[in-house]
């Protein structure tokens, strides 16, 4: 805790920043831009249910602070990230 609060002492900090400190330390929150390249880089994966990859993205995509585009970016990392050419041309032809 001292090398977290260097150059300052614990005994200076009020429990409540300590706690807070230790919160970050161990459970950092992770920025947009990780958040959106992880979002991106996600594909279906083997025996993967498709319902089951919307939802997954779906999860991933509100952290990413999308905004108004959230829909559209999910929609394109759905059909992007289909590992299967058949579902991904169906998916292609429906979306027009």
């Amino acid at each position: 805790m001292r090398d977290l609060l260097a150059p300052e002492k614990p005994g200076e900090k009020s429990f409540e920043d300590l706690c807070t400190l230790l919160k970050n330390y161990f459970d950092p929150k992770t920025g947009e831009t990780v958040q959106r390249h992880e979002f991106n880089n996600r594909f279906r994966r083997n025996g993967e249910h498709v319902s089951d990859f919307g939802v997954a993205l779906r999860n991933m995509a509100e952290h990413c602070n999308y905004g108004s585009s959230l829909e559209n970016m999910h929609r394109d990392r759905l059909v992007s990230g289909i590992n299967n050419a058949r579902i991904q041309r169906r998916l292609l032809s429906e979306l027009v």
